[in-house]
C-alpha cells in the first residue's frame, strides 16, 4: 500500500496550566473511492512469449495436456492512503494535542489485456480471447466497488477508537502520529487482505474449464486456442 501524509497544524497560544487537557474533536471526514486507467491492450507478444508470464490463476487442464496463452489481463490492484492530522498545541506548556482531520482511501486499477499477435484483430479468435479478458477486468472492478464500503467502515471505527490523543510533549508529536498511522494501517489491512484474497478467488472462478472451452468452440474453424488471466495475472489458454 502506498501511502501520502499531509500534516496540518492548528496552532493556539494559550496560556500555560498545570491541567491541560484534550477535548474531543470533530474529524473533517474519511473519503475511500476507486478509479481505473482506461483499459490497454496490447498485440506484441507471441504465444510462446505470454506462456513466460507469472500466472496467478491455474490452468484447469490435467498437467499433461499441453497449453498455449492466447491472452492474459495484468492488472494491479493498488490502495493509496492520506493521512491528514490537526494539532492543538500549548505553547507554554509544551504540550499537544494530536487527532486525525482527514484520512483518504483510493483504491485504483491498472488493467492491461494482451492478446497474441498470431491472432488477428477483428478475427473470431481474437474477439472470443477479448471477451474472455475483459470478464477479468469486471471482476476487478466489481470486487473494489464492494470494498470501499468496508474500507470506510474499518477507517471510522478506528479513528473513533483513537479519538483524540494526548496531550502530548511537543518533542513527542511526531512519534505519537506515527502510532496512530500504524494503528490504522493495521487495522485496514485484515480487509485489504481479503479483498486480494477474494480477488484470486473470483479470478480463478473466470478461468473455469468450462469457459476455457466456450471460448475454444466459438470458432472451430480457428484451431485451438486457450486464454489466461492477472497482478494478478490471468490468462486464456488454449
Amino acid at each position: 500500500m502506498i501511502r501520502y501524509f499531509t500534516l496540518i497544524f492548528c496552532l493556539f497560544c494559550l496560556p500555560a496550566s498545570a491541567n491541560v487537557t484534550c477535548e474531543p474533536q470533530k474529524m473533517s471526514g474519511v473519503s475511500v473511492g476507486w478509479s481505473t486507467e482506461d483499459i490497454k491492450f496490447n498485440h506484441t507478444r507471441t504465444s510462446g512469449q505470454l506462456n513466460n508470464y507469472d500466472i496467478d490463476t491455474e490452468s484447469p487442464y490435467a498437467r499433461h495436456v499441453k497449453t498455449d496463452v492466447g491472452g492474459l489481463m495484468s492488472g494491479e490492484i493498488s490502495v493509496k492512503s492520506n493521512f491528514n492530522f490537526s494539532l492543538l498545541r500549548y505553547p507554554q506548556a509544551k504540550q499537544t494535542c494530536i487527532w486525525f482531520d482527514q484520512i483518504d482511501v483510493q483504491i485504483h486499477i491498472d488493467p492491461t489485456i494482451y492478446i497474441a499477435r498470431e491472432h488477428e484483430k477483428g478475427s473470431c479468435r481474437y474477439q472470443a480471447i477479448k471477451h474472455h479478458e475483459m470478464k477479468h477486468v469486471y471482476v476487478d472492478r466489481k470486487l473494489v466497488k464492494k470494498y470501499t464500503g468496508e474500507i470506510k467502515r474499518r477507517v471510522q471505527q478506528a479513528v473513533a477508537k483513537v479519538g483524540v490523543v494526548g496531550p502530548r510533549p511537543d518533542n513527542d508529536v511526531a512519534r505519537v502520529q506515527k502510532r496512530m498511522q500504524s494503528y490504522l494501517e493495521d487495522a485496514l489491512k485484515p480487509v485489504i487482505d481479503a479483498m486480494y484474497e477474494e480477488r484470486r478467488e473470483l479470478q480463478q472462478a473466470v478461468d473455469s474449464l468450462e469457459e476455457y472451452e466456450r471460448v475454444r468452440n466459438q470458432c472451430p474453424d480457428q484451431g485451438h486456442a486457450h486464454t489466461h488471466s492477472h497482478k494478478h495475472n490471468s490468462a486464456y489458454r488454449r
